[in-house]
């Protein structure tokens, strides 16, 4: 998944490695629609 903006929840990562950004996730709540439409973008772009 390349080209989505940072957000407070959504950490870009250095270039370098396998993945360009990280989520942090404390409770279960913080699985919602906006994380999941993270994963189906990265799912979708790795087609």
């Amino acid at each position: 998944m390349k080209g989505i903006d940072p957000t407070d929840r959504l950490l870009a990562i250095p270039p370098g490695g396998m993945c360009n950004y990280k989520v942090r996730l404390s409770t279960e709540k913080e699985v919602d629609a906006e994380l999941m439409g993270w994963f189906r973008t990265a799912f979708d772009s790795a087609k």
